[in-house]
């Protein structure tokens, strides 16, 4: 299922009626000194690791506000997308992070019969296709029609590509070497994430390489039940990220990934 950011002002209105009835005026739902199960999920270029990534850093910022302002605590178990997800839906778990607004494929995705609530976007970023200097630049998946296309493996691609023409596909465990790939000319281009990509090309001095305008961005957020104490989690949640926002902390925390941030 993919979730679509509406525009909708009417629908916007609706969901922050939701949001405020289910959490509730005066009572407190989410217990005091309680711990919460959060599934950190990896993200090739934003988490790496619990404590690996721009996105990693920003989440662990994120709850210890959380954790001081609320009086409550959580344990963090990091996992894969899929399992991460599929625990998720099997009602098991209280937050997931991150999950992607806007993604085209299932990986991220809360499933459509799981009703949840996300936070606000912590964070976003687009796609972009990697090219020798001596090729155009290439800004589209119908651009790589017939052309040699290096993925990496973790990385979740937009829906439409699976079904572009592209004449091979080939598949490895980081940016690195696809980016060797396409330098030896194995490869006619690769198609990843860009803060995956910008800190590796300046790490290997590829600067034979370049790359077209930023594609399909999508946004990763939080996802809850939707129930009153998920409700009350995604309004900490979001208070913390406002915290941060006004006081300096996020826009210190992205300079390290200038390629990511929020919609501006």
């Amino acid at each position: 299922m993919a979730k679509q950011i509406p525009n909708s002002r009417t629908y916007t209105c609706f969901c922050l009626f939701l949001l405020l009835f289910l959490a509730g005026s005066h009572t407190s739902y989410a217990e005091t000194n309680k711990t919460y199960q959060l599934y950190l999920t990896y993200l090739p270029g934003f988490i790496e690791s619990e404590k690996e990534g721009i996105g990693a850093r920003l989440n662990r910022e994120i709850i210890k506000r959380v954790e001081h302002n609320e009086q409550v605590r959580f344990k963090v178990h990091f996992f894969p997308p899929k399992r991460a997800i599929s625990a998720f839906n099997q009602q098991q778990g209280d937050l997931v992070f991150a999950t992607v607004l806007g993604d085209q494929t299932n990986d991220l995705e809360v499933s459509q019969g799981i009703s949840s609530i996300d936070s606000a976007a912590v964070a976003g970023s687009g796609y972009i296709i990697l090219t020798l200097k001596t090729k155009p630049k290439l800004s589209s998946i119908k651009e790589l029609a017939g052309k040699r296309v290096g993925v990496i493996r973790g990385v979740t691609l937009p829906e439409e590509f699976e079904s572009s023409s592209v004449k091979a596909l080939e598949e490895v465990d980081t940016i690195k070497q696809s980016l060797q790939q396409l330098r030896y000319k194995r490869i006619d281009a690769v198609i990843t994430i860009k803060p995956m990509a910008i800190p590796e090309i300046d790490k290997l001095r590829a600067y034979d390489i370049h790359f077209g305008k930023s594609f399909n961005i999508t946004f990763a957020s939080y996802s809850a039940h939707l129930t009153k104490e998920g409700a009350r989690l995604i309004e900490y949640i979001n208070k913390a990220i406002a915290e941060m926002l006004k006081d300096g902390t996020y826009e210190a925390i992205l300079s390290e990934s200038p390629e990511t941030g929020l919609l501006k």
